[in-house]
């Protein structure tokens, strides 16, 4: 297996060869959630050239309380179902932590389903316990923060992403 970093968005093919024909890959389809915001950058993983799992990253602003500050922004973490349960989402959120910890900002955030969120424990992130709005709709999903500096904090009170979610 191969792990390259992408500068770039997924084009459409390779999101079709991620989803391998799944219908509803992140399962949301029932969810009202706000609009997702496309990433600058994928890190993914190839088996045999074919395109597996795939972590996108970028950096946005969030608000909590009255305070203002940049994340990076974790979204459209998927491996792809033919190779779940075989150590392959580890293999992608490694390398994408540590190119967040490149990107400048003291944490990472991400929303994910509850179901998911104790695979997101293991690698160091916390629920958020207040309530989060992305483009003013409210977080349906859990949200979590991780911090990417030693020591840091994330603050207390409701956050709010001023546009789309990561």
């Amino acid at each position: 297996m191969d792990v390259v970093e992408l500068p770039r968005r997924l084009t459409e093919e390779e999101r079709d060869e991620l989803f391998a024909g799944e219908d509803d890959p992140f399962e949301m389809a029932a969810l009202t959630m706000p609009p997702d915001r496309r990433k600058d950058r994928y890190i993914v993983v190839r088996d045999h050239g074919r395109l597996i799992a795939a972590v996108g990253l970028l950096v946005a602003d969030v608000e909590v309380g009255s305070a203002a500050f940049p994340v990076v922004g974790f979204g459209g973490v998927i491996v792809s179902h033919t190779h779940r349960g075989r150590g392959v989402f580890r293999r992608a959120m490694e390398p994408a932590l540590a190119t967040a910890e490149r990107l400048g900002p003291d944490f990472a955030v991400l929303f994910c389903l509850r179901k998911n969120a104790p695979l997101y424990a293991r690698l160091g992130f916390a629920t958020i316990d207040a309530p989060v709005t992305a483009a003013g709709v409210a977080m349906p999903i859990d949200s979590m923060w991780r911090p990417l500096e030693p020591h840091a904090q994330w603050p207390a009170g409701p956050v709010t992403v001023p546009g789309p979610m990561f």
